[in-house]
C-alpha cells in the first residue's frame, strides 16, 4: 500500500481544497518520501474539507501549522494522528452523556480514590491522563492476593518520574506476569 493512500485515509477518516490543506498535504508526502501526483494532492485537499467539518476550524488549523513545522515524517504523522485524536476527545463525551451516570468526569476515571499504592500518579500525572491511573487501579487490584509482586510494582511506582514511567512500571508487570 502506498504511503499517500495511507495519509488520505488518515485525513478522510477524522476532510476544502484550501490552501492549508493542500500544504498539508504536499508536506506530509515530501517528508514521508511519497511521490503524490496531482489526483492524490486533489484527493487529500478534498478530505481536508472533511477533516475541517469533524473536528473544526481552530483544531483543523493546528492541524495544518503542526505539519507546516514537521521535520520528518513521523513528526508529520503524528500531527495527523493528533487531530484524530480530536475526534476521540468528542467521542468520549458524547459516550459520556449517553451513559448519563458520570457527566463532565473522565469516562475512565472511577469516582473512588486511588489505591494508596497508586497515590504516585497524582504527583507524575495530569488530571486529564487517566489511564495511568485506572491501570494502576487495575494491576493494584488484581495482585492484592500476590504481596511480593505487588511490592514490587508499588516499588517501580514510586521511582517514577513521570506519568509515562508510572505506566511503564505496570505494563512492564504485565508483560513479567503473562
Amino acid at each position: 500500500m502506498r504511503l499517500s493512500i495511507v495519509i488520505v485515509g488518515l485525513l478522510a477518516a477524522c476532510g476544502s481544497t484550501d490552501t492549508a490543506g493542500t500544504s498539508a498535504c504536499k508536506r506530509i508526502g515530501s517528508l514521508c518520501g511519497a511521490a503524490f501526483d496531482d489526483s492524490d494532492v486533489r484527493e487529500c485537499s478534498e478530505d481536508w474539507t472533511k477533516v475541517r467539518k469533524a473536528v473544526g476550524a481552530e483544531s483543523a488549523d493546528k492541524f495544518a501549522a503542526c505539519t507546516r513545522e514537521a521535520n520528518s515524517c513521523g513528526e508529520a504523522l503524528g500531527c495527523a494522528v493528533g487531530v484524530l485524536g480530536k475526534l476521540g476527545q468528542d467521542f468520549e463525551r458524547g459516550f459520556e452523556k449517553m451513559m448519563g451516570d458520570k457527566p463532565g468526569g473522565s469516562l475512565f476515571a472511577a469516582n473512588e480514590p486511588l489505591p494508596a499504592e497508586c497515590k504516585r500518579a497524582d504527583d507524575v500525572c495530569a488530571p486529564d491522563e487517566p489511564f495511568a491511573r485506572d491501570k494502576c487501579r487495575d494491576m493494584v487490584g488484581n495482585l492484592k492476593s500476590d504481596p511480593a509482586t505487588l511490592g514490587e510494582l508499588t516499588s517501580c511506582y514510586a521511582r517514577a518520574n513521570n506519568c509515562y514511567e508510572l505506566e511503564k512500571c505496570t505494563t512492564n508487570m504485565w508483560f513479567k506476569l503473562h
